[in-house]
């Protein structure tokens, strides 16, 4: 829970929680990554909640230990950890994000075609 405060206040305490929970390491690995490849199920669910970005990708700078390379998502890593639930998650959320864009296009036709 936000502590107790302003509306300005809560804003400014979801902005650092959405930081947070989207840090990057040097190679583009983030916790979401992270509870994919260890199957951590109840985090992935966690972090999905709180709404951690599924759109990362890893990225090869050399500086870090790259997993299963560069250009992975949290999808990659779960199925490189092999945790069939983890994997549905991931997957779902991949569905969900695409069906949000193909909703968003067709609203957006709509609008253009509404023009005259």
């Amino acid at each position: 829970m936000p502590p107790p405060g302003r509306v300005g206040d809560v804003v400014q305490w979801r902005k650092s929680l959405y930081e947070i929970i989207n840090k990057p390491t040097d190679g583009g690995v983030t916790p979401l990554h992270m509870a994919a490849l260890n199957g951590h199920v109840h985090c992935l669910h966690l972090l999905l909640d709180l709404g951690t970005s599924v759109n990362e990708v890893t990225v090869e700078d050399g500086t870090t230990i790259n997993l299963i390379g560069a250009g992975n998502t949290h999808l990659h890593y779960a199925a490189y950890g092999g945790n069939p639930q983890c994997c549905q998650l991931c997957s779902f959320c991949y569905y969900i994000l695409v069906r949000c864009v193909f909703f968003l296009m067709f609203l957006a036709d709509i609008l253009l075609c509404s023009r005259f």
